[in-house]
């Protein structure tokens, strides 16, 4: 019987991502393409058609394995993975042979995505879309500041005798807030203090601003004092000696119009009595009045600052001409006894009352929950307290 002849064929693999034509194998011809019909091609040591076995061990191949993916598995990594190490600092890594490059996220740009696009700036550690004063970003009654493409909003509330709301705008989480309170009545009147916050919001907010009033100044028997918190002037005198009622405090609020919806306060500053400088507002501490000079002999006649845990001490001349403390947000009202005494300032607490002397200064206070970079000054503003809004729309 004859034996057919036998053909030896080699197969080899390429990743199905080669993008190259395999090499010819050897014994091969550029014109070669299938066999002849009929012939029959067999593996090396197996047996052909109608044979028995050759006697030749069977033959062995490293060959490679085809994993369930249906990609073929190399068994071994080629090069290294130039994203291995991922270089781009704000964009997806993508290799392309043995290099990386960087598909840099929205508003980055730079070779591995470390800098602003066009269009945006840096705010903190991220890049964020340029804003223009040209699209008028802060409305009708704040002024808008271009600083190199960092746009920022501010509004100055001026003292109205009211409640003033204010929306928090779009995009907006924080605002910087100086507040000022107001001066008391009268030449000796205490002037109003500082307090300055960063203050975290949420778009849609409504804060409260109440900007604090200057107390007022006459001979009359009886002054209300400055709007949001100076205490009243009080002498039952007559209306015969001059005396100052105290000034208002300045305060934002969230959440509520109420005392404790407080985010920021500046203290006012207290009314000017019969003699002695009445107590400037701001700090921790309101300042307590000067009793030297005028008619002010006893430094005990005259109010004491607030403080951040109670209103000031009111005045004690003697018994029967005494000051009322001052309280949460309210300065004390004055006891002119046989002349004039001047009203405690507003504040987080409110300076105490005069008693025949003048007033003491209402205290301010920052340190609420959330506020950053946060200070107070006292005795700073003359006349009617103000509040300035800062943000970044």
């Amino acid at each position: 019987m004859l034996r057919s002849p036998r053909v030896l064929v080699v197969l080899a693999l390429w990743p199905a991502t080669a993008c190259f034509d395999p090499p010819m194998i050897r014994g091969d011809s550029e014109d070669s393409t299938t066999e002849s019909p009929g012939t029959t091609t067999d593996a090396p040591g197996t047996t052909g058609p109608g044979e028995g076995t050759t006697g030749s061990p069977p033959a062995t191949t490293d060959a490679p394995t085809t994993g369930e993916t249906g990609v073929v598995d190399t068994g071994s990594s080629g090069s290294p993975d130039p994203c291995a190490v991922d270089p781009c600092v704000n964009g997806t890594c993508v290799a392309q042979g043995d290099a990386a490059s960087c598909e840099c996220e929205l508003g980055w740009t730079g070779d591995v995505c470390d800098g602003c696009d066009d269009g945006y700036v840096m705010m903190g550690d991220q890049c964020v879309m340029a804003a223009s004063c040209a699209s008028d970003p802060c409305g009708p009654l704040a002024s808008c500041s271009d600083d190199g493409g960092v746009v920022s909003c501010t509004r100055v509330f001026g003292f109205t005798g009211a409640d003033q709301p204010w929306m928090v705008p779009a995009g907006v989480s924080s605002i910087d807030v100086v507040a000022r309170g107001a001066s008391g009545g009268c030449v000796l009147g205490g002037l109003g203090g500082e307090a300055s916050a960063t203050i975290p919001v949420m778009p849609g907010d409504i804060a409260h601003v109440r900007v604090g009033g200057t107390g007022a100044c006459s001979v009359a028997a009886t002054l209300p004092g400055g709007y949001n918190g100076g205490g009243d002037k009080f002498t039952d005198a007559g209306d015969s000696w001059e005396g100052g009622s105290g000034g208002g405090g300045t305060d934002l609020r969230l959440g509520g119009i109420t005392l404790t919806h407080r985010v920021i306060v500046a203290g006012g500053g207290g009314g000017q009595g019969w003699g002695g400088q009445a107590g400037h507002g701001g700090g921790e501490e309101g300042q307590t009045c000067d009793g030297v000079g005028g008619g002010c002999a006893d430094e005990t006649c005259g109010g004491r600052g607030g403080t951040q845990l109670a209103g000031g001490i009111g005045g004690f001349c003697y018994t029967g001409c005494e000051g009322q403390p001052g309280v949460l947000g309210v300065g004390g009202t004055s006891d002119g006894c046989a002349a004039a005494g001047g009203g405690g300032g507003g504040g987080y607490f409110g300076g105490g009352g005069g008693a025949h002397c003048s007033g003491g200064g209402g205290s301010s206070r920052v340190d609420f929950p959330g506020n950053t970079n946060t200070s107070t000054t006292t005795g700073v503003q003359l006349g009617d307290g103000e509040l300035t809004l800062v943000w970044w729309p």
